[in-house]
């Protein structure tokens, strides 16, 4: 019984051994270049059209960008055009803090927010 586990363990590490030295062969290369592809060509095509999208992260031109963000607009919703008219204002109703009956200026976009004061601050009486 224990020859046949040394025999079984020898294939193993000899199997082992050979896949692994042929691992590049048997997956394929990585450094394989496809036919007619031209970097420099590939380049150039993605510099000419590079300026038709926008970076990640950046906000869409004409629309209102996020609380804080230079353009922001506090009276029209984010991501809502800039063009767009006012939303009628609304009563500064605030949400309760838990303790004392505080009112506290609500998260941006939500109901009695005011953008000229920070998220949570005590809204004046």
């Amino acid at each position: 019984m224990k020859k046949l586990h040394k025999i079984v363990l020898i294939i193993i590490l000899i199997a082992g051994t050979f896949i692994l030295w042929n691992a590049d062969k048997l997956l394929g290369s990585t450094g394989e270049v496809l036919d007619g592809y031209n970097e420099e060509k590939a380049e150039e095509q993605f510099e000419a059209v590079k300026e038709d999208f926008p970076e990640a992260g950046s906000p869409a031109v004409g629309l209102n960008p996020a609380h804080g963000q230079p353009g922001h607009r506090c009276d029209i919703p984010v991501g809502s055009p800039l063009d767009a008219p006012a939303k009628a204002n609304t009563a500064n109703k605030g949400l309760l803090a838990p303790g004392p009956a505080t009112m506290t200026n609500p998260p941006h976009g939500q109901p009695g927010h005011r953008c000229d004061l920070a998220v949570g601050a005590p809204l004046p009486q």
